[in-house]
């Protein structure tokens, strides 16, 4: 399923959220992606729709298999395009963060893996 390049931050945010905190909250899903309450609201409406997540107003949001793997997905893209960056490119981090952010939602997974194998064929990495 192909996701907007929007939902793919908010279902990535979701999985960092879950990451980092073990559960996902509305609030800390808009603080991550840097929206007000309603638009995250909006967006979670939309990944329920799509079976990428449970989501019931004022509940704690809930994963499904196919969201996990999808923000999973859109976060190595970010991690493998950062590391690119800054490893090999010597970009530096705050650079390196926003333009992977872009780059993640233009790029398949075959050619992320073939960066991945890139980067670990380099010289120290």
């Amino acid at each position: 399923m192909k996701l907007t390049k929007s939902l793919e931050d908010y279902i990535e945010a979701a999985y960092l959220v879950k990451k980092e905190k073990g559960a996902i909250r509305l609030k800390d899903v808009a603080k991550k992606v840097c929206v007000e309450l309603p638009s995250a609201n909006q967006a979670m409406k939309r990944l329920a729709e799509r079976g990428l997540v449970e989501y019931e107003k004022y509940e704690l949001i809930k994963l499904t298999e196919e969201g996990e793997r999808a923000g999973s997905s859109v976060y190595r893209k970010h991690q493998v395009l950062f590391d690119f960056l800054t490893k090999i490119l010597k970009v530096d981090e705050k650079t390196a963060s926003e333009e992977a952010c872009c780059m993640e939602h233009y790029l398949s997974s075959k050619t992320i893996d073939k960066l991945t194998n890139f980067i670990k064929k380099q010289k120290g990495y």
